[in-house]
């Protein structure tokens, strides 16, 4: 039901952007005294139809538009040769009614150049003035939330990977900009920066007083990215997120496929003796520590994140502030719950894949400091030592490159050094790091990400799909894989999205390792093997080259091998903002519209160039996709997504192509400058070259809607 009323809320939402659009051509050539013959809402036969005065009120079936048809609109004005069968109006019968028509005071082409214009703006206007509107309505109603520009995950070989930013620095200046500065508005700046621009951040790091000052070049970081980007993803929250399956609400708990144990409640106060659940949307985590021993206060996901690491290995005691029904009362404290949450083991198919080149080193992270550079591969990693400040011990050449992050994530726990051989070109060199934890963070897994983060080292590098060694009697070795197979790509079957209904299939997550051409493809290994640690146990299949089949694998959890991902699932970090008072509201309203408007043509600019790609172009379908999730949200995001769907209608129509009403104001400037009327064959020309335009693109985006909704696995 829920659903259904979405649809219907943003048809109408649409349906209404329309119509004021419309209303705006309407009111205006009322006041010129202009004849409207026609005020349509869609195209094509109507649903229904009134006639009220002069003028035919229709709901048409393709909710692709609208609009105005005023008397002899796109006719001659008077003393012109005449023309029949003009759009918009009555086909004149006889030579007499056309000159009728023609010489009609109340016609469109007999009202002066401005009065024309005038009616041909009044739509757009219309349109800038409605999401003035909402923008000012959301200022002022104290409820809009939006994500401070905090750093969470660091996406490795990015622009903010190399630069070394870190996850909870504060991103306070972009450019120059300091106010009002959120996420949303940082990534604008960075997707909108021209070809060889650097964007300047100033970054406050917790523990820090001074500003660090780093410059960015922005990229395009993975395949299938639409715009520039500098790898940074905006901060979680404590608080645990709300998620819908199937449109159901379920738990903010995936039991990953290596998890120990359930997840189980230890202690509770009394207002929460009926609660089954460990975890409930809402929950915020507040405490945090082992069996036995002291409990740590958290406040930030870093410092979670810092203890789920250094005790990645341990249960864990989390302390939660439950969600109350009635939030209004601050001063009663929230009931709190203790659940033990067990470890997670990593599971694995047992292969033992080849290293790749470092690709990435993060600016003054450990890895840098030791003079490690991209391009070098590591081809031995010393082992524990017996005297930690010497790093002694023997370096291994047999090491599996997947659990080099690992290992380097309890040389920082320990506070050890580890010793590693790089192999750079022709020349072999042996280099001493100190892991350190705070370049550590917890990194989601992405599909499209070829690149591993050994976070405690600061690099990033690539694991080669070329099969190394196989763990005997280990899935892989059942599989009948052998060393030196090539993995040429995988497929996972995402069973959480079916989890409680047994009509659903599992989503499938397909990953590319290797093209046919010998080159590696655009998905990593390592991308593969972190979203597998994330899921419900479930077989995948593995694609080997060589073989017509692909091979049907379940990864089993390794003893002593542990992942810092424990199944919990949190909200963005977001702000309230202060309700504004009327004149304020209309202000800042004011100044995001006018933003608004230049990212619109900041945005088709960098996409002629080249720079954003044309698969960010949406047309009716991708528009109410976006619509239908923005409504689910609530009002506010759903009155946010109508003004900013207002703007960019306002600005599409302002195109300079015929018959959008920029292409109709552009004709009519230049019928103002010279004096009287184009000649109708350079009317005639533009406006079949424009519907042609038009059509193409409208084909365009339908097409990428199209490839999104069916094809974007």
């Amino acid at each position: 039901m829920d659903s259904f009323i979405n649809v219907v809320g943003v048809i109408l939402g649409i349906g209404f952007l329309i119509f004021i659009h419309e209303l705006g051509h309407f009111a205006v050539a009322k006041w010129y005294n202009v004849k409207v013959e026609k005020f349509s809402i869609g195209f094509g036969p109507p649903i229904f139809q009134f006639q009220k005065g002069e003028t035919a009120y229709v709901l048409g079936w393709i909710p692709l538009g609208g609009y105005v048809a005023m008397l002899n609109e796109e006719g001659p004005p008077a003393g012109s040769p005449t023309r029949f069968g003009t759009q918009g109006s009555a086909r004149p019968e006889t030579q007499t009614e056309a000159e009728s028509v023609a010489n009609d005071p109340r016609s469109f082409p007999n009202q002066t150049v401005n009065a024309r214009m005038a009616i041909m703006v009044a739509g757009v206007l219309m349109n800038i003035l409605f999401g003035l509107a909402c923008f000012a309505v959301l200022y002022g109603s104290g409820a809009l939330m939006t994500a401070p520009a905090i750093v969470g995950d660091v996406l490795p070989n990015t622009p903010a990977y190399t630069a070394g930013l870190r996850s909870g620095d504060e991103i306070v200046a972009v450019n120059a900009i300091t106010s009002d500065l959120d996420f949303d508005r940082m990534r604008m700046v960075v997707a909108l920066s021209g070809a060889g621009e650097t964007v300047k951040l100033h970054v406050k790091r917790p523990g820090q007083d001074d500003p660090l000052i780093m410059n960015l070049e922005p990229r395009r970081v993975r395949p299938g990215d639409m715009t520039p980007m500098i790898g940074i993803t905006s901060i979680s929250d404590l608080e645990l997120a709300e998620v819908r399956l199937q449109g159901k609400p379920v738990p903010p708990f995936l039991a990953p496929a290596g998890l120990i144990g359930p997840a189980t409640i230890i202690q509770r106060d009394p207002s929460l003796a009926q609660r089954d659940q460990p975890f409930v949307s809402g929950d915020r985590i507040v405490e945090v520590g082992v069996p036995g021993g002291p409990r740590r206060v958290v406040g930030t996901m870093p410092e979670f994140e810092r203890i789920l690491t250094e005790f990645r290995d341990r249960p864990l005691e989390l302390v939660l502030e439950a969600r109350q029904a009635d939030s209004s009362d601050s001063a009663t404290p929230a009931p709190r719950l203790t659940v033990l949450l067990p470890p997670n083991r990593v599971v694995d198919p047992g292969l033992r894949l080849t290293a790749g080149p470092v690709t990435a080193v993060r600016g003054g992270g450990p890895a840098d400091l030791a003079g490690i550079q991209p391009g070098d591969r590591i081809i031995a990693v010393s082992t524990t030592p017996s005297n930690p400040e010497t790093a002694d011990a023997a370096l291994s050449r047999d090491f599996d490159p997947l659990r080099l992050s690992d290992r380097m994530m309890t040389a920082a726990v320990q506070g050890i050094p580890v010793r590693l051989e790089l192999q750079r070109g022709e020349q072999r060199l042996e280099v001493t790091a100190r892991p350190d934890l705070a370049w550590s963070g917890f990194r989601r897994a992405l599909a499209g990400q070829r690149d591993i983060d050994v976070a405690a080292l600061g690099l990033s590098m690539i694991i080669e799909p070329i099969v190394a060694s196989v763990q005997p009697n280990s899935p892989a070795d059942r599989a009948g894989i052998k060393p030196g197979d090539v993995l040429s790509g995988a497929t996972l079957r995402d069973t959480s999205a079916s989890e409680g209904d047994s009509k659903a299939a599992p989503q499938p997550i397909d990953f590319t390792f290797w093209e046919s051409d010998d080159q590696l493809g655009p998905d990593g290994f390592g991308g593969f093997f972190d979203m597998l640690q994330t899921l419900p146990e479930a077989p995948f299949e593995l694609r080997v080259r060589g073989r017509d089949q692909p091979l049907e694998l379940t990864a089993q959890p390794v003893a002593g091998w542990f992942t810092v991902e424990r199944g919990l699932l949190f909200n963005p970090l977001t702000r309230r903002l202060p309700a504004m008072s009327p004149v304020s509201a209309i202000r800042r309203g004011l100044e995001e519209t006018w933003q608004s408007i230049l990212n619109i043509y900041a945005t088709i600019l960098r996409m002629i160039q080249g720079r954003v790609s044309t698969k960010a172009l949406s047309g009716p379908i991708g528009i109410f996709d976006v619509g239908t999730r923005f409504i689910s949200q609530g009002w506010v995001e759903f009155l946010r997504f109508l003004g900013i769907l207002s703007i960019n209608l306002a600005v599409v129509n302002l195109l300079p192509i015929t018959p959008l009403d920029g292409g109709r104001l552009l004709l009519l400037l230049g019928e103002k400058a010279r004096g009287r009327p184009l000649p109708p064959v350079l009317v005639g020309l533009t406006e079949r070259v424009g519907i042609t335009l038009v059509l193409l693109l409208m084909v365009f985006a339908i097409g990428q809607d199209l490839l999104r909704t069916f094809w974007s696995g």
